[in-house]
């Protein structure tokens, strides 16, 4: 990505030093940072995930209001918010967070030079906020797959208050960080007024609703998927099913 910062005689500095941190992790005055991000989709029923991201079998797909999913990130300290696959927007959404930390650096005391007397916590502060909105960014291939990310907020220790829990996969041990569906703050998803249009992944009419996926047995899913569903997942109006053939 090709991005011209602004020629001030300290951001531009603060800024190039950042942007070679990012470029060589091995040689950063910290401990690197990590997001774990939930990939999410506003697309219910495309062949192609179905193909991509579910077995020979069958799959499921599972769809949660948006305003609900947006309320128990906040309570969670988690971001969502939509990809973006286009390179303007890339630009410009960079161009936001470093134009947000040149103010603060603006507001230092003026020094002789660019690099002169750099504060660490400042690139590091710069650097941080990059690397969480980055699982933002992706490339327009993949724009048909209208993503939405759950990015969590920066882990800078190995271990911290975090939850965790591990799962083997062809690579090894995975970790993945525990996000709940339902907080003490909205203990239960409710479902929307009908006749309101709001914004939502997958339904307007419902607070969660499940889509069966290509399935040899789909009555035999959706009579499961009814006996699964949780109470506080509210009221289900409607269990879909794909459009797609089996075979």
């Amino acid at each position: 990505m090709k991005y011209k910062f602004p020629r001030r005689s300290f951001g531009e500095g603060m800024t190039s030093y950042a942007l070679e941190h990012l470029a060589n992790p091995g040689r950063r005055f910290f401990n690197p940072s990590r997001a774990y991000t939930v990939s999410l989709s506003s697309e219910k029923d495309s062949l192609e995930q179905w193909r991509a991201y579910c077995p020979r079998s069958g799959g499921l797909a599972l769809g949660f209001s948006t305003e609900h999913l947006q309320k128990v990130a906040t309570d969670q300290g988690f971001i969502l918010a939509p990809c973006a696959y286009d390179e303007d927007t890339h630009v410009a959404i960079v161009q936001q967070i470093v134009d947000h930390h040149l103010e603060i650096w603006d507001r230092r005391q003026r020094l002789d030079t660019p690099r002169q007397g750099i504060s660490s916590h400042l690139v590091r502060d710069l650097i941080t906020d990059v690397e969480r909105f980055a699982p933002l960014l992706k490339h327009f291939s993949f724009a048909a797959e209208r993503e939405w990310r759950l990015i969590s907020p920066l882990v800078e220790e190995r271990r911290n208050e975090a939850r965790y829990v591990h799962m083997p996969s062809q690579t090894g041990i995975r970790q993945y960080q525990v996000f709940d569906l339902l907080t003490p703050e909205h203990p239960v998803i409710e479902n929307p007024p009908r006749d309101e249009e709001s914004d939502f992944l997958y339904s307007p009419a419902q607070g969660f609703r499940p889509v069966i996926g290509p399935n040899v047995d789909p009555t035999g899913m959706v009579e499961a998927v009814w006996m699964l569903i949780p109470r506080q997942f509210g009221e289900v109006w409607n269990i879909e099913r794909t459009a797609s053939p089996f075979k």
